[in-house]
């Protein structure tokens, strides 16, 4: 009920422009300094695996399969080749599990098995896989399996790279970027906004790569391609905030917001003030005597 109290007092308490300014002539020497920031939307390409380097990992695959149906020890196999490390000293053995572990299709072929059953080849967003069966106990399975990766070729980075340069080149031939980025940014978080980051603080972006690369565009421009531990990437520098001193017409916003706070802080202790001088305690008569 107070909380609720609280909010509804809030949420009266308005403030003018003229009260802003003052709020800023009274306050300028302590606020705090803005950091440079900057307005960013980015083009994420990740590099995954070709053709060919899925082609090699198949092979590899392929024949330990074919070594494991000659009799060969999965167990061991797996500790020699499984290129899971979280189960390959294990000799492949993942545990019990139940259906939501993993993912679709490697549950789909393990549930699939009979104790003892080696799989065919299962293929997931992680690689090639075997998949053995060892137990069943009601809805959960006890299952190991070896672990060939797909992973990117010099000719997959290439072919990334050489894409992500296409598409820069359309942007400055007057391609739309948020357009673009819907397209084909690999950034699920950001695609379906253009590409859009958002304001940061320079020296606060968390990948020194965005930061060095920031640093030298100007408004509008559209970076290089650049790598991260991400993949590739295109920035456009939508807005920059210089450092420094607030001002009023640059920084309204800001100092409105802070005017604004400090205000309703004053104004909700005064309230709380109010009630204490008005709050009384009505004693029964019967706990008097």
């Amino acid at each position: 009920m107070v909380e609720k109290l609280q909010q509804q007092k809030l949420q009266e308490v308005k403030i003018t422009r003229q009260e802003v300014e003052q709020f800023y002539q009274t306050n300028r020497d302590s606020l705090p300094e803005l950091k440079e920031s900057v307005e960013i939307s980015h083009i994420l390409l990740q590099v995954t695996p070709g053709a060919e380097s899925k082609q090699q990992a198949r092979e590899k695959i392929a024949g330990i399969l074919e070594r494991l149906r000659s009799g060969e020890d999965f167990a061991e196999l797996a500790r020699q080749y499984s290129e899971d490390p979280g189960s390959a000293a294990k000799g492949g053995e993942l545990g019990f599990i139940q259906r939501g572990d993993f993912v679709k299709d490697f549950e789909e072929k393990a549930f699939a098995l009979q104790p003892g059953q080696i799989s065919d080849i299962v293929e997931t967003q992680f690689g090639f896989h075997i998949i053995q069966m060892l137990e069943r106990r009601g809805e959960k399975i006890n299952v190991r399996h070896i672990l060939i990766r797909t992973r990117p070729t010099k000719a997959d980075e290439e072919r990334t790279l050489k894409l992500l340069l296409a598409i820069r080149d359309s942007c400055l031939a007057g391609a739309d970027f948020a357009e673009m980025a819907k397209r084909y940014s690999n950034d699920e978080t950001t695609a379906d906004k253009g590409g859009y980051l958002g304001w940061f603080e320079v020296e606060k972006l968390q990948l020194p790569e965005f930061k060095s690369v920031v640093k030298e565009l100007k408004i509008g421009e559209i970076s290089q391609p650049f790598r991260t531990r991400f993949g590739y990437h295109i920035v456009k520098l939508l807005n920059r905030r210089e450092g420094g001193k607030l001002s009023l017409q640059r920084d309204w916003e800001q100092i409105e917001q802070w005017a604004l706070m400090d205000k309703r802080s004053r104004a909700m202790q005064k309230w709380v003030e109010e009630l204490k001088k008005n709050l009384y305690i009505e004693i029964k008569d019967e706990i008097k005597e």
